[in-house]
């Protein structure tokens, strides 16, 4: 893969608003409105690694040297390219394309950079690219489901040497919400 990630922006957006976990968790008030949002980010950040997507929306900044060999973009999914540079000056977005391939489960694949006549063809290309929103309903309902369990137990994490049984969702039904968006192998 001729890209590696250079940079990453901490996303503004959350995967599922707080107001929306704060219904499905039955929590009322904004007294812990912090530590809901401090959960959400954390949950969707285990979704993330778990199956190799990025949900939350962010840039990314890659880079690759040019010329390349596949121009595969290492990130999933793609919503758009924000700029290129080549050398630290930036090209005219006339001069290059990206492809918007499937997102559909298992056989998602990644897009790709296509530079078109006039592009630079040597030196070292820095592009960012938007990545992340429109989280499919179960991944969302796993992340609700996670945040709650969490915020319902959140005591009990810190009582763990006092006796106290921290009750965890078993696999069967939590992760297996996840497992048609798994990219198996990885970004």
């Amino acid at each position: 893969m001729d890209f590696s990630v250079v940079d990453e922006t901490e996303s503004s957006e959350l995967a599922v608003s707080v107001e929306e976990q704060k219904l499905y968790s039955r929590v009322d008030g904004d007294d812990e409105d912090a530590l809901i949002e401090q959960l959400i980010r954390a949950v969707t950040g285990e979704a993330e690694d778990i199956t190799h997507r990025v949900f939350a929306p962010r840039q990314f900044t890659l880079t690759a040297a040019l010329p390349l060999s596949d121009g595969i973009l290492p990130v999933f999914p793609v919503a758009s390219i924000e700029s290129v540079a080549v050398g630290g000056e930036a090209i005219d977005p006339s001069l290059y394309t990206y492809s918007v391939p499937s997102s559909q489960g298992r056989y998602a694949r990644l897009a790709a950079f296509v530079p078109s006549d006039g592009f630079p063809e040597d030196g070292m290309m820095e592009v960012v690219v938007n990545a992340g929103g429109n989280v499919p309903p179960q991944v969302v309902t796993w992340i609700k489901t996670r945040v709650s369990t969490l915020y319902e137990q959140r005591e009990s994490h810190a009582m763990f040497n006092t006796g106290l049984k921290f009750v965890e969702l078993g696999r069967d039904y939590a992760t297996a919400l996840l497992d048609p968006f798994i990219i198996h192998g990885g970004f």
